[in-house]
Formats: C-alpha cells, sequence, structure tokens
C-alpha cells in the first residue's frame, strides 16, 4: 500500500484504544474526548474503505483526488444507502482536516454526483419501522416469566414510553433514577445530543394497566434482582448477574427475538423502533408535536416528525373536507 496512506493521521479513524502513539497527547486526548466510541468506530471502518479501494484502483487517498473520491461514491452507491455515502465523505473531510489538508466537499465533480444520486434514489431516510403500542403487547405476551424476562419486559417498556436510544437505555444507573408519586424521572448524563455530557431528564408516568406499565416493570426487575447500585440493566447468569453494563447491542437481539416470536417481521425492526414507536403512536393519539421533540430531546421538530413513518393521520386535512 502507497506510504502516502500513512501521513493521514491514524487518531481520526482509530478506535479510543488504538490510538497512534506518535501523535501529540494532547491532541490525543482532545479526539478521545471529542466523539463517542461509536462514531470513533465508523470512522475507522469509512477510512479502511476509502484506502482499500484507492489500493484497488491505484488512487492516493491522501490527498484524494475529487475525481477518485466522485467514483468511489458512485462505486458505493448500488451497495449502501445514501446516508452511508454522506457519511464515509465526512469521515475523509475530516481526516484530511486533521492531516492539516483541505478536502472541498463541494468540487463539482463530488456535489454533482451526489446531487444525481439522490435523485435517483431518493433521500427520505427509510430507517427502522415502528413498533406500535400493540405490536408492543404482543411482544411481551412471549416474554417468558424468568428472572432474565423480568429484565427484558423492563428494557421494552422503558425504551418504548421514555422513547430512549438504546445506548442510554443501558447507560442508566439506580442512582439515575428518581421515583415521584406519580412516576418516574430518568436522568440520561450523556446522549447523542449531549455529547459534553450536561445531562438531561425524562419523564415516564405509570402505566394504565399493570401488563404493560412501565413503572412497574422497572420495579419489578429491581426488586426481583435485588440490585440497588451501578448498572440498571446487567446480563444475567446462573450464578447471579454481571457488574458491567449490558452493551447496547443486546437491547437490538431484544427487539428482534421477541419480534420475531410475536410473528412480526425481525428484519424491518431494530431497537431504534421503540424510539420511533413511541412518537408515532403519541401523534396518533394526539400528543403535541413540540411535547414528543422534548421527550425525545431532539434539537428541531423537523427531526421529531420525520420519526413518524406515516401511520399518524391525526388532524389530516382529507377529514376536512365533508365527504
Amino acid at each position: 500500500m502507497s506510504d502516502n496512506r500513512l501521513s493521514l493521521p491514524a487518531e481520526i479513524v482509530a478506535d479510543k484504544r488504538g490510538l497512534s502513539d506518535t501523535i501529540d497527547p494532547e491532541l490525543r486526548a482532545d479526539i478521545e474526548g471529542s466523539y463517542s466510541l461509536n462514531t470513533m468506530r465508523a470512522y475507522k471502518a469509512d477510512w479502511a474503505d476509502w484506502c482499500a479501494w484507492c489500493e484497488r484502483n491505484g488512487k492516493p487517498p491522501c490527498p484524494a483526488e475529487p475525481r477518485a473520491l466522485r467514483d468511489y461514491l458512485v462505486d458505493l452507491a448500488s451497495t449502501v444507502k445514501l446516508s452511508t455515502l454522506r457519511r464515509r465523505l465526512a469521515a475523509i473531510g475530516r481526516a484530511h482536516r486533521l492531516a492539516g489538508l483541505h478536502l472541498d466537499r463541494l468540487d463539482p465533480a463530488i456535489y454533482h454526483a451526489l446531487r444525481r444520486l439522490a435523485r435517483e434514489r431518493g433521500s427520505a431516510p427509510k430507517g427502522r419501522a415502528e413498533l406500535m403500542t400493540a405490536d408492543l403487547a404482543a411482544m411481551l405476551r412471549v416474554v417468558p416469566k424468568s428472572l432474565r424476562g423480568t429484565r427484558d419486559r423492563a428494557i421494552l417498556l422503558l425504551g418504548f414510553a421514555a422513547g430512549l436510544r438504546r445506548s442510554e437505555i443501558v447507560d442508566i444507573e439506580v442512582n439515575d433514577l428518581d421515583w415521584r408519586r406519580d412516576g418516574l424521572l430518568i436522568r440520561i448524563r450523556r446522549s447523542k445530543t449531549d455529547q459534553e455530557g450536561h445531562g438531561q431528564s425524562v419523564g415516564v408516568l405509570y402505566g394504565k394497566r399493570e401488563g404493560t406499565c412501565p413503572v412497574r416493570a422497572l420495579k419489578h426487575w429491581l426488586a426481583d434482582s435485588g440490585i440497588t447500585e451501578g448498572p440498571l440493566f446487567r446480563s444475567v447468569k446462573p450464578d447471579g448477574f454481571g457488574k458491567s453494563k449490558l452493551s447496547d447491542k443486546i437491547v437490538w437481539r431484544i427487539v428482534k427475538r421477541y419480534a420475531e416470536q410475536a410473528g412480526l417481521d425481525p428484519q424491518q425492526l431494530g431497537a431504534h423502533s421503540l424510539r420511533v414507536g413511541h412518537v408515532t403512536q403519541a401523534l396518533a393519539n394526539g400528543a403535541d408535536p413540540v411535547k414528543a421533540k422534548d421527550q425525545l430531546r431532539h434539537r428541531r421538530l423537523e427531526t421529531t416528525l420525520g420519526y413518524n413513518r406515516g401511520r399518524s393521520f391525526k388532524d389530516n386535512t382529507s377529514g376536512k373536507l365533508g365527504l
């Protein structure tokens, strides 16, 4: 592989445990604290893919030639989503900036290629399908009556009712819970929209029914597990519990597993379906979109409304025509 690949700082594309020892320690510390581990992993994979393409095609990865980047994006377009193309381009551009090099992402060769691909394929994000309340109830009916089942029930209900990301679910610790007369207040210490860790809070009310109440489900888990401090959700073992928090991939697997057992299509669903379903169901039931935005802690209302997968027709003007 060409040596000019090595001229690009590895720190932007390495995970937090694999930063190059050759860079300035202060810069390395700043980079470690600037990005989440998942973001660092994504950039590492994106940069490796770009370098591999350059090696196959005899192109220098750094500095990148606009025409080569255009060809790279076009080659990828048949196998990845448009959002992935944009992330790859962002990762390559960010790496160039750390190397002290300028990559003009608005160069006509790159800019117009992306516009053409967006027009041909459509730029509306598909994402995971939503889980509505009836879907979740069907999944809960197949959750086993066991300690692990009690944990999984609490994860599903809390993720749905609070509108949490899977990383936020597994990051909750016992002392993040503030029990109230009408429900529960959860402190989210760090999130995608709060990378600096200022902290945010979300409320969860008691449910109307015992079997689908998120607050009662969480109380059952704490009572049955005996967990009084540290990570709220942990692995369940024959001889007890794990000491560390669950991987967020476990939340993804829990949704997939019970969706399939309940007769839903697991290919269309994932952990994010809980969060998407929260918005879609709430809007369908007449919730204020601004309140939904606040619950999910989005910066822009458009982001929240984009989570509604077209299932909520409340206030649709076709019902105002007197037909």
